[in-house]
């Protein structure tokens, strides 16, 4: 893998409202128009959900795309900020403790996020005006994912913070952006 391929990732649970299915389509679709790039799944299926390996192998994609088990929450930091982008989609999947946490996480950690309209439900408004949110939206989520994974793929993958107080303030970060997220919760 060349340094400046881009990366994709997911990480959460395998389930049929996260469009995962759509993501893989729209990753066979970037890969086919610009031969480079890598889908990183993190997570597990929910209640026998999909199964990611087999759907990544009937759109010939398999050996692009890695499917990893969930990660320990002081993991999560180091690998979205691996990531070009995280791509963050919901479709009929309207459970209210999900709705902001990962973008949090992810625009927390100063990344580029994916997101559809309805997975932002709930995020505040100054985190959807953030630069690093590029909008999978329209009637065809898979095409607009296509678009929104080419514009990432254009943009550098940001630098990664290798000294040790820049890490830990990438960490103080995500945790500041979890406080926030219990803390609203209880008001």
């Amino acid at each position: 893998m060349s340094k400046d391929e881009p990366i994709f990732g997911f990480y959460g649970k395998f389930t049929r409202g996260k469009c995962l299915f759509e993501l893989l389509t729209a990753f066979t679709e970037f890969r086919n128009a610009h031969a480079s790039g890598k889908l990183c799944l993190v997570g597990a299926p929910l209640n026998n959900g999909l199964n990611l390996a087999e759907d990544a192998a009937s759109c010939r994609i398999l050996d692009h795309v890695s499917i990893h088990k969930p990660l320990p929450n002081w993991q999560i930091p180091d690998f979205i900020q691996s990531c070009t982008a995280v791509v963050y989609l919901k479709e009929a999947y309207k459970v209210a403790q999900h709705r902001s946490i990962v973008p949090r996480e992810v625009l927390a950690c100063g990344a580029r996020l994916i997101a559809t309209d309805e997975s932002l439900l709930g995020v505040p408004e100054a985190l959807k005006s953030s630069g690093d949110l590029l909008m999978a939206r329209g009637p065809d989520v898979t095409r607009s994912l296509v678009t929104a994974m080419a514009i990432a793929a254009e943009c550098k993958r940001r630098p990664r913070q290798t000294d040790e107080l820049s890490h830990r303030q990438l960490h103080q970060d995500y945790i500041c952006s979890w406080e926030k997220i219990l803390l609203q919760a209880t008001r």
